[in-house]
């Protein structure tokens, strides 16, 4: 097992077009507002009386394997470190590599705990990660996951992503308003969505399930597509159903595992990039920081201390063994507030005791006030993230410009509102 240590004392519907080569590309999706001026703060200040150092565990998933479409993501995390260290706190990020299994989630967690941080952020994501979550509860270690949910209730244990059930409303929502009422719902049949499928296929057959849906368009008897399938197999199951399709269009809704990069990498080394793609999740990408108003200023900031930590030689990525300019094509905003949270949980315990933190950690309501780059989460309410942020969200291929450039990295962006 490898565990990094980065200590923080740095001051400072379906529209398809082909070609993608690299986050530069352009297409004719939503006309982006300049990139906007660094916001007046971008540094993250703790209280006086925070204990420090805080130290914050990372467990990050494999490079392949359950969670591992994740894994580039994560870089926000250390966003968040280089922030509060540009006000002089002294926070430090522990990282400790996932191996997909149950027993490596549980040695991961283990070093955590015998590490002494005050919570962690839960990278990784499947059924495996339920060793490490009851390892962190054993020791009253709270847990934030960023991208999953945990397999099954755990004390201690609070998730930033949309539950299944917030993203089966938002996929009825979204199909509602599209006048699609006849879907043919492609899935793994693990945990099935609770949506008004008059056909079900297994993702396992791209080209057969494409020619199978296909035939039942013609027939008038589907009229919309949800495809519930990990990232790379979304990804191939767009580029059939779009040869298959050609110009006939109708809505294909994916679920939000369509948000990582893995999604849009495989889709271009299909040859195939979409604009206009429909999926659903929480709005925290590139082009939430262009809108107005507070939720816009807080991502704006986020992107601002990104570009700050790309040009700052002496800023570490979360391995630290690279400078920040290496994640910067993907780091997210979950990650980071994920790390904003439970710091902020260390300060309004006074401590960095485990324990204090956990207790503290679920009475609090955090909004941008306190860091957060995405909407407000409320650790009082039954789920984290409020119903009404999960919405549905639109891809496009133009760069909104607010990350450092990249010219040979496949990206897509995606926006809430209309496409």
């Amino acid at each position: 097992m490898r565990i990094y240590t980065r200590t923080a004392l740095v001051l400072l519907g379906l529209t398809v077009v082909t070609g993608l080569t690299g986050c530069t590309h352009p297409d004719p999706g939503p006309t982006p507002a300049p990139a906007p001026a660094y916001p007046q703060s971008v540094a993250l200040a703790v209280s006086a009386g925070m204990p420090q150092p805080v130290r914050i565990g990372l467990v990050v998933p494999p490079v392949e394997g359950e969670g591992s479409p994740y894994r580039l993501m994560t870089e926000g995390a250390g966003i968040a470190v280089y922030r509060f260290a540009l006000s002089g706190a002294h926070v430090e990020l522990v990282t400790v590599l996932d191996d997909g299994t149950a027993d490596g989630a549980a040695n991961a967690m283990r070093s955590l705990v015998s590490e002494g941080v005050a919570g962690v952020v839960m990278a990784s994501t499947g059924g495996h990660t339920s060793t490490a979550l009851t390892v962190a509860a054993a020791a009253g270690v709270p847990v934030v996951m960023t991208y999953g949910q945990p397999p099954t209730p755990v004390d201690g244990v609070w998730s930033l992503a949309p539950t299944r059930s917030q993203v089966t409303a938002a996929l009825r929502t979204t199909l509602r308003d599209a006048g699609a009422s006849r879907p043919a719902l492609v899935s793994t049949g693990e945990n099935p969505l609770d949506v008004p499928a008059v056909t079900r296929f297994s993702p396992d057959d791209p080209a057969g399930v494409a020619a199978a849906v296909l035939t039942q368009v013609e027939a008038l008897f589907v009229d919309s597509v949800i495809i519930d399938a990990p990232a790379d197999t979304q990804a191939r199951l767009v580029s059939a159903l779009q040869t298959g399709l050609a110009d006939r269009q109708i809505p294909i809704l994916l679920t939000p595992e369509a948000l990582t990069p893995v999604f849009a990498q495989t889709l271009a080394s299909t040859g195939t990039v979409a604009s206009g793609l429909t999926t659903v999740g929480v709005d925290t990408g590139d082009l939430a920081s262009l809108g107005r108003g507070g939720r816009a200023d807080a991502a704006a900031g986020f992107f601002a201390a990104l570009r700050l930590a790309a040009n700052d030689p002496a800023c570490r990525n979360i391995y630290h063994d690279d400078t920040c300019a290496a994640g910067t094509a993907y780091a997210d905003i979950t990650s980071h507030d994920a790390v904003v949270v439970l710091v902020r949980a260390a300060e309004h315990a006074a401590s960095t005791d485990p324990s204090a933190v956990r207790t503290a950690l679920g009475t609090l309501q955090l909004t941008a006030a306190d860091g957060l780059a995405g909407p407000p989460l409320d650790f009082t309410a039954p789920t984290l993230v409020a119903n009404d942020t999960v919405v549905a969200l639109y891809s496009t291929t133009t760069n909104p410009g607010v990350r450092p450039p990249t010219s040979d990295t496949p990206c897509l962006y995606w926006f809430a509102g209309t496409p």
